[in-house]
Order: structure tokens, then C-alpha cells, then sequence
């Protein structure tokens, strides 16, 4: 059964996976979902998890983008993907640009054409919507996003940063892309693809590093709706099969989106969290969590 992507085309973390997967040429159906709370049919599956995107295998549904790429890297034979295989130094790299910087590339889109753009799409009362609805996001967040001069600056020593790396190999760490290309791209695409920032030419190797990861593998998508999504978990087993116990946690991440999603504890392996769940629509599924960034409390 191909896996599921639940997503919205504007979201920079769903456009890492929906590249990474076409590099890696997995065939997958997509389910589009509301770049805003409520998501009641998303909420069936994960138990309320806040962010997206999410990824479905059957029974088996994957939150944040460090368990879905362990779980493509480990399906598709790339461990180039896999966080739990990247150097301290990719690693500290992947931190700081799906971290803090994302948040400051964030604030210089949202300053340009962007908000022209969300507010064509969501009108006036959507997009005053969609300004509550990040707010609430970042409530009790462990640090809050840079903004205005700072932002600008920390996004231009970035950029520069990134030029003077592509001077040495066709990818940030030689000539085969890897996790630490996919951290960098889905932020620029927001900054110079979905926010029209102006720019790019004055860095012709970041700029011909993007069409590449934009070319990357080929895709393979069809497109479902959420209640078939509902349909083919309820119809699948999750790989530990159903009802193997576990005592009552509730996992919650660390830094921001701060919503817990309450189960049965199944599995506390090297790298992530599983949480056993029941739920009406989509019968007994297990929700991973990457155990970076994620508190589990029993």
C-alpha cells in the first residue's frame, strides 16, 4: 500500500517530505488538509497533533518530519536521510535551519508578497484566522520567533552562508544531496518560491542548487480524500500489531505546538516514541513520534 502525505500545499515542512520523496521516486497518495485548526478527520488519526505535515503507513501514522524521514530513508534504502545517520556537524546544521532560522525566514516572507498571497487565498477573516491560529501556536513556545531587523540579518548571514558552501560540490555536503539539502530547501522555497522574495540572482549557486532539488527523482502522487485515508487505516493492522498494551503516556512536543496526544505506550525504541490508539473512524492505529523534540510523560 503506497503511504499517505497529509499536507497543504504552502507548508514548508511538507515540502521537504513531498521532495525528498520524489527523489527518492516513492509513489505516494496525497490528502490535502487545512493549513489551520480544526482538522477533525487528520485528528482521528493522530489524536490531536498540532503540525503538519503527517505521514500514514496504513495503521501507522508518523509526526514530525524527523520520523517521517527516518521512516522514508529506512523504506527507500537512503540512510543520506535518516537524522539518526547524520554528523554532528549536519546535525547541529539541521537544527539551527529547521529551528530558530526557519522562524526568522518565516517573518521576512510573511513582511513581502506573501501576506498579499494568504490574503487573496484566505480573504480578510480567514487570514485574521490564520494570524490566531499561528499565535496559538506559538503560546508557551520555549523561545519566540526573531522578527524585524534581527530576522533580516540572521537571514541574510544564512543565505550567504549557503553560497559560500555550494562552492564546493553540487549539494551542502559534496555531490549526493542529504537530510541537511532537504532542512535548507523547504525554507528557501518559502522565501524565494511561495513568498516571490526578491533576490535570489545575487546567489547563483544557491540558485541553481535549487532547480536542482526542485528536479530531483520523479513523482507519483494520487490524490485521496481524508475519509479514504480513514478507510485504509481502519482496514490495515499497525506493524506491532493491535492492542499490545502499554501503560497510559502522553506525549507533547518540546518547543512549540504544545498540544499532548494521549495513548498507550507501546514502544520506546532508540529514536522515537509509540503511542497506541483507539479511534472510531479509523479503528486501533500507532502514532511515532521522534523522541528529539518530543517529552513523553506516563
Amino acid at each position: 500500500m503506497k503511504p499517505i502525505l497529509h499536507h497543504y500545499p504552502l507548508s514548508p515542512f511538507a515540502e521537504k517530505i513531498r521532495r525528498m520523496l520524489a527523489y527518492c521516486e516513492q509513489p505516494y497518495q496525497s490528502v490535502e488538509t487545512s493549513p489551520m485548526l480544526p482538522r477533525r478527520d487528520l485528528d482521528q488519526l493522530t489524536g490531536g497533533y498540532r503540525r503538519i505535515p503527517v505521514m500514514q503507513w496504513g495503521a501507522d501514522i508518523y509526526c514530525d518530519t524527523r520520523a517521517i524521514s527516518e521512516r522514508i530513508a529506512g523504506d527507500c534504502g537512503r540512510p543520506e536521510l535518516a537524522p539518526s545517520k547524520q554528523t554532528e556537524e549536519q546535525t547541529a546544521f539541521i537544527e539551527k535551519v529547521d529551528g530558530e532560522l526557519f522562524f526568522a525566514i518565516v517573518g521576512v516572507a510573511f513582511a513581502g508578497k506573501l501576506k498579499d498571497k494568504a490574503r487573496k487565498e484566505f480573504g480578510i477573516l480567514g487570514l485574521l484566522r490564520f494570524a490566531w491560529d499561528r499565535m496559538k501556536l506559538m503560546k508557551g513556545a520555549k523561545s519566540q520567533p526573531p522578527k524585524g531587523a534581527e530576522a533580516r540579518a540572521m537571514v541574510q548571514t544564512h543565505l550567504s552562508d549557503l553560497e559560500a558552501r555550494l562552492q564546493n560540490g553540487s549539494y551542502l555536503w559534496g555531490e549526493t544531496p542529504t537530510l541537511a539539502d532537504f532542512s535548507a530547501y523547504h525554507s528557501a522555497w518559502f522565501l524565494f518560491v511561495a513568498g516571490e522574495h526578491p533576490g535570489l540572482e545575487a546567489y547563483p549557486e544557491l540558485q541553481a542548487w535549487m532547480q536542482r532539488m526542485a528536479t530531483l527523482g520523479g513523482e507519483d502522487i494520487v490524490t485521496i480524500s481524508a475519509a479514504d485515508s480513514l478507510s485504509q487505516a481502519y482496514a490495515a493492522q499497525p506493524d506491532l500489531g493491535v492492542n499490545v498494551g502499554g501503560e497510559q503516556a502522553t506525549v507533547i512536543p518540546d518547543d512549540y505546538g504544545l498540544l499532548p496526544v494521549q495513548g498507550r505506550l507501546v514502544a520506546t525504541e532508540a529514536d522515537e516514541y509509540v503511542l497506541e490508539r483507539d479511534s472510531q473512524k479509523a479503528g486501533c492505529v500507532h502514532v511515532h513520534f521522534p523522541r528529539k523534540g518530543f517529552v513523553c510523560r506516563s
